[in-house]
């Protein structure tokens, strides 16, 4: 069986993602050793543990309760607030423990309430099953209008980075707002290299001229092009081979966060889940 695979993301309080197996969810022995944990009596000025949980559809992850400071030992409780999202299983001996199976279709979404019995403490954290990219390939970068953006940590060129954004259940990113401008160059930023963005261009094929007569296409997912943030001079078709007729202009992200664009070549990519 795979390992666990996940990404933590600091903040005041950090998310847990998972994405592992699905073999053998729910009957796997629970490791104590192994648990996320959550603090139950943390404040703003001293966060610990996970504030919030992303769990694939039908995958798994073991938690681990801890509350700071206990005058008593601790006694833990666990909650879901909807059963038929989230799934607790409770470890025999170890109250502090749990095995959570995201059994809810993707985008469901409810709490797990953790409460420490013996010390009068609890907290409750919001957990969701929803669809994730693989995270042995792509960094998580931020997420705008529930939509998240990750970038890859392998490069390829702009159309088999279109086909891998596919398989990872999303599409090369479209850009439409100064916010998702800013959060995809957050990710462009965590390689330190252009990336590819989900904008292509294509001659028109019925022109005696093709370097004049240039249309773009829709974004990778369909979108139209509305939304713009071109670098100085760019596009810039000034090197186009007018003898290859299949010659295609791709679009990407610079240092500076605006948009140029080149031919086939490998790079790092960013890829958009809605």
């Amino acid at each position: 069986m795979k390992k666990n695979r996940f990404l933590l993301i600091l903040g005041l309080g950090i998310t847990l993602v998972i994405f592992c197996s699905k073999k053998d969810k729910v009957t796997n022995p629970i490791d104590t050793r192994a648990g996320h944990q959550i603090g139950i009596n943390t404040t703003e000025a001293n966060p610990y543990g996970l504030d919030s949980l992303y769990v694939n559809p039908g995958d798994s992850v073991q938690l681990q309760a801890k509350t700071l400071l206990p005058t008593n030992p601790p006694d833990y409780e666990w909650t879901a607030g909807d059963g038929a999202v989230f799934q607790l299983i409770q470890h025999p001996t170890d109250s502090s423990v749990v095995l959570a199976v995201a059994v809810g279709d993707s985008g469901a979404s409810t709490t797990i309430t953790i409460r420490d019995l013996a010390n009068n403490q609890e907290k409750t954290i919001p957990v969701k099953a929803a669809v994730w990219a693989d995270m042995d390939r792509f960094t998580y970068a931020g997420t705008v209008n529930k939509h998240h953006y990750f970038v890859s940590q392998v490069k390829a060129d702009w159309a088999s980075a279109d086909t891998k954004c596919k398989d990872n259940n999303g599409h090369l990113v479209t850009i439409t707002s100064v916010e998702e401008n800013d959060v995809v160059k957050k990710a462009r930023d965590k390689v330190n290299e252009d990336v590819w963005i989900g904008i292509r261009f294509q001659f028109d094929l019925t022109s005696k001229d093709r370097t004049k007569d240039l249309k773009w296409t829709l974004w990778a997912n369909g979108e139209p092009v509305v939304y713009k943030n071109w670098a100085s001079g760019k596009p810039d078709f000034n090197q186009v081979n007018t003898d290859d007729w299949e010659q295609r202009y791709f679009g990407f992200m610079d240092a500076m966060g605006k948009w140029s664009n080149t031919r086939q070549m490998t790079k790092y990519y960013v890829l958009e889940i809605p």
